[in-house]
């Protein structure tokens, strides 16, 4: 019986039962304190479902309190992401646009990897990356 529990316990030490969730920090910079709200972290896991806030497998929500700000995601498990930050600033947690002259966010917004967006919005392929380890520092700038 002794050596059953040994065994046990020398498979769990193992890297395969290590644990494989981390957690995202995201430093968002450029954010307008003048114009307040909050932001809106979300994370996406497929091209499906990016950009749509109720869709989100993982999300937070802050005050805006300081230009550059560092949101943390805990308990993510390790996988393919892309994440989206939304300065809202009336608090409806999604983007809002305009329409005119030109169609684009209302609100302050950027994407991991700085995806630029061409026509329409940033894809999740250019917004995506690989996550892998305990802590990852993701850097998104706020754009208008």
């Amino acid at each position: 019986m002794f050596k059953i529990g040994m065994i046990t316990g020398a498979l769990l030490a193992t890297p395969a039962f290590a644990n494989t969730n981390g957690s995202l920090l995201v430093d968002v910079d450029s954010v307008d304190v003048k114009r307040g709200g909050s932001l809106a972290v979300y994370v996406y896991t497929d091209s499906s479902n990016w950009l749509k806030p109720e869709k989100r497998v993982y999300g937070k929500i802050v005050p805006v309190t300081n230009k550059d700000m560092t949101v943390e995601i805990t308990d993510v498990p390790y996988g393919e992401y892309a994440v989206s930050v939304i300065q809202d600033l009336n608090g409806n947690a999604k983007i809002d646009m305009d329409w005119f002259p030109i169609p684009g966010p209302a609100e302050p917004t950027g994407v991991s990897n700085n995806a630029e967006a061409g026509i329409g919005a940033p894809s999740f392929k250019d917004a995506k990356f690989q996550f892998s380890q305990p802590k990852l520092t993701l850097s998104i700038a706020l754009d208008i």
